[in-house]
């Protein structure tokens, strides 16, 4: 009987990584497709782009998705995109 309860624990805990895997696959997945769009759009406006931090997620004023600040133009002037989850771009200055 022991053997059974430990046993079920096992599998429990074995699926419930295998899901945790998976939204991080997810989560890994949008924010490289944010940067990628941002720095598709950022390409477009200004010429040059570099980012210079990682996607971060963002939730202000109920506008959900991710932000990766950048580098752009030819005076490297700082800007922060923003990618949402309904699919709009904006570029802010910082």
């Amino acid at each position: 009987m022991k053997a059974f309860q430990i046993f079920i624990a096992v599998a429990l805990v074995s699926l419930s990584t295998a899901s945790i895997a998976e939204d991080d696959a997810k989560i890994e997945a949008a924010k490289q497709a944010a940067a990628d769009t941002c720095m598709k759009e950022a390409q477009e406006r200004y010429s040059s782009a570099s980012a210079i931090t990682d996607t971060r997620k963002y939730n202000k004023s109920g506008m959900r998705g991710y932000y990766i600040d950048m580098k752009v133009g030819k005076n490297n002037k700082k800007v922060r995109c923003i990618a949402q989850n309904n699919g709009k771009v904006m570029i802010t200055s910082k």
